[in-house]
């Protein structure tokens, strides 16, 4: 691992770059172990304490990998296209947005970056109605 690069966020995630060969397997690459300490390490004092034990301090900024690839597009917080080194199908997060009645492809998502493209999708709607 040469470099980390923070991709995008919200308020309970956190998408990182990392520089490195992609054949290598992340979780037993003991240098990315090494940086993940050092970074919690340096950004814990930019938190307020919590009351306590010192590992219920170090639980604010916990990571864990949860999806891992070669490349990521992100549009906005939790719209995001990451291309997966181990399968043709890239894995697509568009909040609010059904993914079954929309048919929202890689191209699409380039085309809206470099074209400016709009697509128009259906939205889900989240609520309750009165009967």
């Amino acid at each position: 691992m040469d470099k980390m690069q923070f991709i995008e966020g919200d308020t309970d995630s956190a998408f990182w770059a990392i520089k490195g060969n992609p054949n290598d397997d992340i979780y037993s690459n003991l240098k990315l172990q090494l940086m993940i300490e050092i970074f919690i390490m340096r950004m814990l004092s930019k938190f307020p304490p919590i009351r306590g034990d010192i590992k219920e301090d170090k639980k604010i900024l916990g990571l864990a990998i949860e999806r891992q690839g070669t490349a990521m597009v992100a549009l906005a917080p939790k719209n995001y296209m990451i291309e997966t080194n181990y399968s043709a199908i890239s894995k697509i997060k568009l909040k609010g947005v059904n993914k079954k009645t929309n048919k929202i492809t890689k191209e699409l998502i380039i085309d809206c970056i470099n074209e400016g493209n709009i697509t128009k999708c259906t939205y889900m709607r989240l609520g309750q109605m009165n009967l």
